[in-house]
């Protein structure tokens, strides 16, 4: 339609993708599932996503999360996948005055090896 109103090249300008390293962000999560459930995941930092919730139901992102040894999250909620985590973090927000860490709701857990 842009093509039929002669908008390309005036007010649309086709580029390439914004991403450094395109992927199949599917398959990488099914890397990273299929690499929990072998063992090979020995520390897991989720920052601001929570994948209990949003990946693919078929991965079983959370049972395959529950077999590494130390599960981090980072971030400004609650949720299923900081439930899930033997720590979590508040995300820290930056301001003119540098990093600084919000308190957070989440309840301490402590882990053993």
């Amino acid at each position: 339609m842009n093509d039929t109103l002669g908008n390309v090249g005036a007010t649309v300008t086709y580029t390439q993708t914004a991403e450094v390293q395109p992927m199949d962000q599917r398959a990488a999560l099914q890397t990273l599932v299929n690499d929990m459930n072998a063992g090979t995941v020995a520390l897991l930092v989720i920052m601001s996503a929570n994948p209990v919730y949003s990946a693919p139901v078929d991965l079983k992102f959370a049972d395959a999360m529950q077999k590494v040894a130390l599960r981090v999250h980072v971030g400004l909620y609650e949720d299923e996948t900081s439930a899930l985590c033997h720590c979590t973090f508040p995300k820290p927000t930056i301001s003119s005055r540098g990093a600084t860490c919000a308190p957070t709701t989440a309840p301490r857990r402590s882990f053993s090896r």
